[in-house]
């Protein structure tokens, strides 16, 4: 079985694949997600190198294995009105 290499900091989710999550987990679930790994690197402001692994989300949903889920389809239209 493939493991992330350590540290596995965070996962990245942007738009309305982020909106969808933020109302339909909690913190705590137990997420499935499909992406790229992608590593940053910077300099801190003390001037030494940080690094950080990121897997940035291409799709992201519950883990069936622990929970059950019901699904509601959203439509461009839905997504339009609750950005106005």
């Amino acid at each position: 079985m493939w493991r992330p290499p350590d540290p596995l900091d965070a996962v990245v989710v942007w738009r309305d694949q982020a909106e969808h999550a933020a109302e339909s987990l909690t913190k705590g679930s137990r997420v499935v997600v499909l992406g790229k790994l992608q590593q940053r690197t910077w300099t801190a402001e003390d001037g030494s190198a940080r690094s950080t692994v990121e897997v940035v989300a291409e799709e992201l949903g519950a883990s069936l294995r622990w929970a059950t889920a019901t699904t509601t389809r959203t439509t461009r239209s839905q997504e339009q009105a609750s950005t106005a």
